[in-house]
């Protein structure tokens, strides 16, 4: 399973992460079908290093077979792919530590994802109709 090849990563690399988008969704109670793999990672950015501060993410990355999509990715959000048209989306978020998480037990691993109160609250951000029925669906379970 792709989550638990990229958690294994994440865990030998110690990268901080928390699962969102639709398997946060999925996890946290309101299933859906998913075609990509979101991970929201903290904002580097403001560590005054001059190397690239998520280097070990895109390592982890590149480890698993994925290419880097510039035409669909933007600052906040890199989007790979692989030869299978799996996508992975990391979502650079400067209010990651703000965020609580809940961790599940998949397997022989702990994986953090964004807590239903937060990912609501992420998903107002950007407005979209997936994002609107996602909301919709977890205020009913959670609110």
């Amino acid at each position: 399973m792709l989550l638990l090849q990229f958690i294994s990563l994440f865990e030998k690399e110690g990268i901080e992460h928390l699962v969102s988008g639709g398997y946060a969704l999925c996890f946290n109670g309101a299933v859906r079908p998913t075609l990509d793999l979101d991970f929201l990672i903290p904002d580097q950015k403001k560590n005054g290093s001059l190397s690239n501060p998520y280097e070990s993410v895109w390592n982890c990355v590149l480890q698993l077979g994925f290419s880097y999509c510039p035409e669909n990715s933007d600052s906040e959000k890199k989007i790979y792919q692989n030869k299978n048209a799996e996508t992975i989306c990391f979502h650079i978020d400067s209010q990651f530590h703000s965020y609580r998480s809940k961790s599940i037990r998949l397997h022989s691993h702990s994986i953090e994802i964004v807590h239903p109160q937060d990912l609501i609250e992420i998903k107002k951000r950007q407005p979209s109709e997936q994002n609107r029925e996602d909301i919709k669906a977890l205020e009913t379970l959670y609110e």
